[in-house]
């Protein structure tokens, strides 16, 4: 039985939230493009069991059926960061309870005089960038690629306002776009003796490598741009190097309660820099390279 006071914290439930919106999203992402890759005028309708009613004509040419495809899976990409916001919103807000009521705490116990932690109007009615300087203000805790963090918000809120037509609204930060940016991954091949080149993200059978060679992992910061009066929308790709940014914002956590206000980050070592070496050797006989 927990003594009375006595200050308990899930905190890998807390991260489990993020990790489940990140899971959420890659398999409605999958679900929805796989779905939209194989529409037919037959798709586009509904079951009599589902509803009497229909609002798509039965004749639809093909040309009209692939032009609701690309909308869809536009659509499905574009409330994949919608989704993605909303779990990051809710992360933040357990985040700030708990750095709150560990603030409180004397040696994991709750003073009988202690207040009820809350969580503040200005937290919880401003975006994803605001509440991370308010983590930092107010606890020390600090977000590696917070600034990419914010500007997913930033396209959050044209989505919900503008349905993703960038207005005067969105052009934030004195800029004349609509700025989004994320960490991503990219993998060059160094072949021996022959000059460097970016790896495809679909390898097929393998790449030959006739005398060996090395393959360098390099951590990338992305930018993406949208101008005023255009579309945002993303690739499957983007928002997939966009969901394991956000999981960078919990990874390497300090998690235990006694230390959480003195919490130095959310993710470990930034990694804009950084460049992983695998070395290939020369095949005998010659082989193949597969991504692992």
């Amino acid at each position: 039985m927990t003594p009375a006071g006595t200050v308990q914290l899930d905190l890998p439930r807390i991260t489990a939230t993020l990790q489940r919106g990140v899971r959420r999203v890659a398999a409605f992402m999958s679900l929805g493009l796989n779905a939209a890759r194989s529409a037919t005028p037959a798709s586009l309708e509904l079951a009599p069991a589902d509803t009497r009613y229909h609002f798509i004509p039965t004749n639809l040419s093909h040309e009209a059926v692939a032009h609701i495809a690309d909308e869809f899976q536009l659509w499905i990409l574009t409330n994949g960061v919608r989704e993605l916001c909303a779990f990051l919103e809710r992360y933040l807000h357990d985040l700030y309870l708990a750095a709150a009521l560990i603030s409180l705490s004397q040696g994991g116990r709750l003073p009988p005089d202690a207040p009820v932690p809350t969580v503040p109007t200005a937290f919880e009615h401003t975006g994803i960038g605001r509440k991370l300087e308010l983590l930092r203000e107010t606890f020390g805790i600090d977000a590696p690629h917070s600034d990419c963090l914010s500007t997913f918000w930033d396209a959050r809120n044209c989505l919900v306002h503008r349905l993703g037509l960038v207005g005067p609204k969105d052009l934030v930060g004195g800029r004349e776009h609509l700025l989004v940016k994320w960490i991503g991954l990219d993998l060059w091949l160094h072949p021996v003796g022959g000059e460097p080149q970016l790896m495809p993200l679909d390898l097929g059978e393998g790449i030959f490598l006739r005398d060996g060679g090395e393959v360098q992992a390099r951590t990338v910061e992305r930018l993406l741009t949208f101008e005023l009066g255009h579309q945002v929308g993303f690739t499957a790709h983007q928002l997939s190097e966009m969901l394991v940014t956000a999981l960078g914002a919990m990874r390497g956590t300090d998690a235990e309660p006694a230390r959480i206000g003195r919490i130095q980050r959310l993710a470990g070592q930034p990694t804009t820099s950084h460049v992983r070496v695998i070395r290939l050797r020369q095949p005998r006989p010659a082989r193949r390279y597969h991504d692992p």
